[in-house]
């Protein structure tokens, strides 16, 4: 018994499954590229949802949101926990206001200048260690050179004999 033969449009998409799915690959594509040409022209991916922009949001009543806000309380005062030894011979009798550490002695900023002039630099003093700068010339690419060979001396030893 034979078989008998499919002819037809079902035939070739069993016997070439590779380039069926390439054409309608090819069709999806041209339709897609269509459609966004079209949108292009037609100027449809311009606009912007601004009613989404514009839409209220709903707002609680007043009783419900006093509900959802905890009361407002001071925010403790929290206690430093950084010690600072204090110099005696710049300790102070009165007690800082706002201090941000603690220690056995009052003591007040050493700066004495509270107001800083930064538009013009203030060089007082001397520096002892500062960089010195040369000139040195950077050696140039030199050919290389053989290294002398030792000389072997004629009495026939061997250098390991001499060395015993």
């Amino acid at each position: 018994m034979t078989w008998p033969e499919s002819s037809g449009p079902r035939a070739a998409v069993m016997r070439y499954p590779l380039l069926t799915a390439f054409g309608v690959s090819l069709v999806f594509h041209a339709v897609f590229m269509g459609f966004l040409i079209l949108g292009i022209q037609l100027h449809w991916f311009e606009h912007q949802a601004t009613w989404l922009l514009n839409k209220k949001k709903k707002r609680p009543s007043a009783r419900v949101a006093a509900r959802l806000q905890p009361a407002a309380q001071p925010a403790p005062r929290e206690i430093p926990l950084t010690f600072v030894e204090v110099d005696p011979a710049v300790a102070r009798k009165e007690a800082p206001k706002e201090a941000k550490y603690y220690g056995a002695q009052n003591s007040k900023a050493a700066n004495a200048e509270a107001v800083v002039d930064f538009t013009n630099p203030k060089v007082d003093g001397q520096q002892e260690k500062l960089v010195r700068l040369e000139n040195v010339p950077k050696p140039g690419p030199q050919p290389l050179q053989p290294a002398i060979a030792p000389e072997i001396p004629a009495t026939g030893e061997t250098p390991a004999e001499q060395a015993v």
